[in-house]
């Protein structure tokens, strides 16, 4: 499990209450995890199974779904994304030994071009409403075999629903009912 503590870089900042953890940065909060319920590592999760080769990760967050992946044979590399230099300077500060084992690219996700075998996206804010149109052009702008992105389990828990995405994004997992819904009991 990466170190998390209450600390601030600029106007970024990891807070603490209890046992839950957010991230914010300019007053809007970007992720959250309640290090007794792990229930952001349980969103990552699909994530972590379907990563091989070469990875492209947008969004460092609190580099749970980063440790896992360094921990899988199937993996050759993985490279993260992260546009916030305070984000980065954090991560330094807390866990030097995973990120060390990282390659990170300090840029904006959405503009970034590049090529790898599984893209896992997740530069949203929390409660980010629209991310398909952000999904797309990250689609479009980093070649990639396959391709998974936060809460899509959550925006689409029926079976047929994510099958007819499948349509828009080819590069998105072909997962058996059996495999779908497991990830959506997860959310």
């Amino acid at each position: 499990m990466p170190t998390l503590d209450a600390i601030q870089i600029n106007d970024t900042v990891i807070k603490q209450d209890g046992s839950q953890f957010s991230l914010w940065y300019n007053d809007t909060r970007y992720m959250c995890e309640n290090i007794d319920t792990m229930e952001s590592l349980k969103e990552l999760q699909s994530q972590i199974d379907i990563a091989k080769g070469h990875v492209i990760c947008t969004g460092l967050g609190f580099l749970l779904r980063e440790e896992k992946l360094l921990e899988k044979e199937e993996v050759d590399c993985v490279v993260v994304i992260e546009k916030n230099k305070d984000v980065i300077d954090i991560q330094r500060k807390l866990n030097p030994a995973i990120m060390d084992k990282l390659f990170i690219i300090n840029d904006d996700a959405n503009l970034y071009e590049g090529k790898c075998d599984t893209l896992l996206i997740d530069h949203f804010e929390d409660y980010e409403d629209n991310k398909l149109p952000i999904v797309a052009n990250c689609c479009k702008n980093i070649q990639h075999k396959q391709m998974l992105y936060w809460d899509i389990f959550a925006d689409y828990r029926r079976y047929a629903d994510y099958q007819e995405l499948r349509k828009q994004f080819a590069t998105l997992p072909n997962f058996t009912p059996s495999q779908f819904y497991k990830y959506v009991e997860m959310i």
